[in-house]
This record gives structure tokens, C-alpha cells and sequence, in this order.
């Protein structure tokens, strides 16, 4: 069987220094990239975020790696707008701050098809910019959107 066409949304606003890493990361999943495209919806940026997109397309094997601007503020008119490009089986979403592992695209299909669910998640680790607060605990983790139950 062949495996699922997977879009891949980003939804970014000037975090063109971050967008990078996230790029970098999708275009090396395990993921076969004749499946699989990424597509940025970037919601106004005024920094080198359209520039991180067109250059991630020219150094990567993934055939469609695309920009999308969004001029309407709010971070949900740039995902939507997105879907809307999407033509995959599958849409997956992150952010512009994020760093999937190599096996990200391949474990959520995996789950999608082993279940037949129509959603999943998976771990969500925070990469710190800078030493988080002391007072930070492990349970306000998930007013950051960090979700970590552990490997899988």
C-alpha cells in the first residue's frame, strides 16, 4: 500500500531565525518527500521569513515546499489559508518554533492508519531560548503547550 500524501502546515510570523530550524527538520523526515509537502503560511512577517522559505525549497529534496503570505492578522488566518492549499491525506500541524524529530510524519501516519482516528498528537518538548524560571514546574507545562507523556 502506498503510503499517505502528508501537508505539512507552519504557521509563522516573523521567526525567520526559528522558521529555519523547523524547515530543516521537516525536510529530513523519514517520510518518503514524493509524499509529503510543507506548506508556510506566514501572517505578516516583516523579516526574512518568505526569503527562509524559498531557500529551505532550493536545499531540500522535498518537491513542494511552499510560502503562503497571509496578510489578515491572527495566527488562524494563516493556518486556515494553509488547509486550504493542502493536498494531502493527512495534515499535520506546527509551529515555527518547533524542531520535529526525524521520525515525526512517519509516527503520526503510523498512528492515523493503525487506528483509524482522526486526530493525534504526539510529544511536545520545549527548546528554551533561555534557562527557564526556578518557579517553573513541570505541571505549567501545558499552559505552554508542552505536552510530554513520556516515549512512545
Amino acid at each position: 500500500m502506498m503510503p499517505a500524501f502528508v501537508s505539512v502546515v507552519v504557521a509563522t510570523r516573523n521567526r525567520a531565525s526559528l522558521l529555519a530550524q523547523t524547515l530543516d527538520a521537516l525536510c529530513a523526515q523519514s517520510w518518503p518527500v514524493e509524499r509529503l509537502e510543507i506548506i508556510v503560511g506566514d501572517n505578516g512577517s516583516t523579516d526574512d521569513s518568505r526569503r527562509v522559505v524559498e531557500a529551505a525549497a532550493r536545499r531540500s529534496d522535498v518537491p513542494a515546499v511552499r510560502y503562503l503570505y497571509v496578510p489578515d492578522p491572527g495566527k488562524s488566518n494563516a493556518v486556515n489559508a494553509a488547509v486550504q492549499w493542502a493536498r494531502g491525506d493527512l495534515i499535520a500541524f506546527t509551529d515555527d518554533d518547533v524542531v520535529p524529530e526525524a521520525r515525526w510524519i512517519e509516527c503520526l501516519a503510523h498512528a492515523v492508519a493503525e487506528t483509524n482516528c482522526d486526530f493525534v498528537t504526539g510529544r511536545i518538548l520545549p527548546r528554551w531560548e533561555i534557562d527557564p524560571p526556578r518557579w517553573l514546574s513541570r505541571q505549567l507545562y501545558g499552559a505552554l503547550s508542552v505536552f510530554d507523556n513520556g516515549e512512545a
